[in-house]
């Protein structure tokens, strides 16, 4: 297996491994990414052997080709391209040569079929429910990202959420920034987004430890995401949003921008700044309505259990 989803803790090199650790049970896996996937693989404990991307072993069974950015020529007896969406730079004639195309989301699949004419098996990241809890529920709203801001990529708008919580902040709700800071360009979106927050009833989490992250959002009400905000390609959005799951298993209410994979299981999205505000006054003036205990529900649909079926029905097909 290939993998390039590397250098970051995200949604996409979380499914990378979940993937990779169920082929590590079938199969006599090699997954090849660089050396800095050790700390993903301590920050969420999984245990799978990796090597570095110099030599591939001649015709495998099975070669497994997973990424959003790269493109490679199929190598095994049986070839499974994995796609988080497709890039529209890759050659549809080397996309042909793999005998099967797994991606995340419907909304991935169907810019597939567009721009490659092939059918996509859809096959949704996972959780583990247990290991997410539901804690007294505080006037918290969270929004989990890693801090950056770049050209072209998938900047998660932390800025604007602050713009948006201004007009929210005379009440008793308090809003809670946690994510990675990893260069010293996020460093410096990072002290800008602090700078913007003067004054109001905001805290931040930088490089948060996993344990205390779910304590965060056990106590959280709320959980805003607005990656996809602002922009008009498709590359660029939420192609699912794993961290939808983990904020729902845990209680949380999700409000995420309306375009991407996200809101085909999230039951509330945004499209403005204000429409994003007045959902979550509208919610905060209603009772619960039993909705923490919903979205745990919904998200202990997707488990690695069901993952594992349908991953391995896909590359026998």
């Amino acid at each position: 297996m290939f993998n390039s989803h590397t250098g970051a803790i995200g949604g996409g090199e979380l499914w990378g491994y979940q993937i990779a650790s169920i082929l590590n049970k079938h199969y006599d896996l090699r997954l090849y990414s660089p050396p800095w996937d050790a700390k993903f693989n301590k920050y969420y404990d999984f245990q799978i052997p990796f090597l570095g991307r110099t030599a591939f072993i001649s015709n495998p069974d099975l070669y497994v080709h997973y990424s959003t950015h790269v493109i490679e020529k199929t190598k095994g007896k049986k070839n499974v391209l994995i796609t988080c969406f497709p890039k529209k730079e890759w050659p549809k004639e080397l996309v042909e040569t793999y005998d099967t195309i797994i991606t995340l989301s419907r909304y991935s699949a169907n810019y597939i079929k567009s721009m490659w004419d092939r059918k996509a098996r859809i096959i949704h990241p996972a959780i583990n429910i247990t290991d997410y809890q539901v804690a007294n529920k505080e006037d918290l709203i969270v929004s989990i990202a890693r801090f950056f801001k770049e050209t072209g990529g998938q900047s998660k708008n932390q800025l604007e959420l602050i713009e948006a919580f201004k007009c929210l902040s005379s009440g008793e709700l308090k809003l809670a920034l946690a994510g990675a800071v990893l260069t010293p360009q996020d460093q410096d979106y990072f002290d800008l987004c602090k700078e913007r927050a003067g004054g109001l009833n905001i805290e931040f989490y930088p490089n948060i430890e996993r344990a205390d992250l779910k304590k965060l959002l056990a106590r959280a009400k709320y959980f805003w995401h607005a990656n996809g905000y602002g922009r008009t390609d498709p590359y660029e959005v939420e192609h699912f949003g794993i961290v939808y799951l983990e904020a729902m298993a845990s209680g949380c209410i999700p409000i995420g921008f309306e375009t991407g994979g996200g809101k085909e299981f999230i039951p509330f999205t945004f499209k403005t700044l204000d429409q994003l505000q007045k959902l979550t006054l509208d919610l905060e003036e209603q009772s619960s309505n039993g909705l923490p205990l919903k979205m745990r529900h919904i998200a202990s649909e997707y488990s690695m259990e069901k993952l594992e079926k349908e991953l391995l029905r896909a590359i026998d097909n």
